[in-house]
């Protein structure tokens, strides 16, 4: 006996229906419209959702964000809108992303709607703990999936670029009135992401940085969910803006991009996946830290391939320089030079070190151990974890 999700799925993927081979793929990307309010907003009301029940957009509006009067009245505007995900316009060959599928449809066409698994697992995450920041990993992990412009932002800083905000100069500056804000790159030049010329092509200074790579923005999961919606994938991605009843918009919106921006990335900074750096006065993605935050497939995304610790490979290079005979090393003189290699502040180094340490420690990682240890006269802040014990260790590396 097969659920009701299941069945869906099954008739989908034997569906005869004739998949769409465009070339190049036209992807547009509607309005952003964020939640607008506190980040729990969508999780909130989403937790009304029954799974596997069908709904039209009217009963999602009237049923589930019915005392919300904040939402425009029709179904197919305002924020409500960036509840839903992919569809595919087959009169111009085109797939049109209407936000991040938190709902999908539940018969190829628009007229009914199931809560999808993501709207279910951001649902059961913020309905079971709304104290812990498990839901706001969860959200984070959806958006970096399926909104493509986010993934934009989150891929320039996973290769190195840092989120600057203008003449700002700590970490209070995160979307402050007046920043302005930017993508510096590593050679130190800075690409602005909101501003806007009138008449200019693009108007956007955000399209070039949207369109510089449109295959790594749309991304494998959104692959994946338009290739099981019928249309093939080529070599060649194109994303451009709305379409309407007067005119196709080439440039994607960038309307309320700010906000938006301000609202998603707020939930990766509060789950520690986005750090501020000091001296470079800008904000850039921890991977180790991502890795213990988001799925494998996800990490590997952003960052390239699969992931290789920084961390863990300067440890093992510096151990090999600074260990005596006995394979012992003193904690702050590895810790000093581990930090310099990988431009870690002063003020943040013990607690960095110590994280990355546990981390690679613990036994669902399996990467690091601890042999013999020893204390001679230091004080806790140049011992590993403040244990006087451990003023000299021996790192124990697993073999790869």
């Amino acid at each position: 006996m097969t659920d009701h999700l299941t069945q869906l799925r099954l008739d989908e993927a034997t569906s005869t229906t004739d998949m769409l081979a465009p070339d190049p793929l036209i992807v547009r990307l509607n309005k952003v419209f964020s939640w607008q309010q506190s980040a729990s907003r969508w999780p909130y009301y989403l937790s009304r959702a029954v799974p596997g029940r069908q709904y039209t957009k009217r009963e999602i509006i009237d049923e589930i964000f019915g005392d919300d009067l904040t939402h425009h009245t029709a179904p197919d505007r305002g924020w409500l809108q960036s509840l839903y995900g992919i569809r595919v316009d087959r009169e111009h060959a085109e797939v049109v992303i209407d936000g991040v599928g938190l709902f999908e449809s539940a018969t190829g066409e628009r007229d009914r709607f199931c809560i999808s698994d993501d709207g279910l697992a951001l649902a059961r995450a913020y309905s079971t703990d709304r104290a812990s920041a498990n839901w706001k990993r969860v959200f984070a992990g959806i958006l970096a999936r399926n909104d493509v412009r986010v993934r934009c932002v989150l891929l320039c800083i996973a290769k190195g670029d840092y989120l600057i905000f203008r003449d700002s100069t700590s970490a209070q500056a995160f979307f402050l009135t007046g920043k302005g804000g930017s993508l510096r790159d590593p050679s130190g030049a800075d690409h602005p992401l909101f501003d806007y010329v009138k008449g200019g092509n693009p108007a956007h200074s955000f399209t070039p940085i949207l369109q510089h790579n449109p295959d790594s923005a749309l991304g494998p999961f959104l692959r994946t969910r338009i290739e099981s919606a019928g249309v093939r994938i080529p070599e060649h991605v194109e994303l451009e803006g709305g379409r309407d009843f007067l005119k196709v918009h080439k440039e994607p919106s960038a309307n309320d991009l700010r906000l938006h921006f301000k609202q998603a990335l707020s939930l990766f900074r509060d789950i520690g996946a986005l750090v501020y750096v000091p001296h470079r006065q800008g904000w850039t993605l921890d991977r180790e830290h991502c890795a213990t935050l988001f799925e494998p497939a996800l990490v590997a995304d952003l960052f390239g391939g699969a992931p290789a610790s920084r961390f863990l490979n300067a440890l093992r290079v510096t151990y090999s320089k600074f260990s005596d005979p006995e394979g012992l090393v003193r904690v702050a003189d590895i810790r000093d030079y581990v930090c310099d290699e990988l431009d870690i502040p002063t003020g943040e180094r013990i607690d960095y070190f110590n994280q990355q340490v546990a981390y690679y420690l613990r036994p669902d990682v399996g990467k690091l151990s601890i042999g013999r240890t020893f204390h001679a006269q230091a004080g806790p802040s140049e011992c590993l974890f403040g244990d006087l014990a451990q003023e000299y260790v021996q790192f124990i590396f697993t073999a790869e």
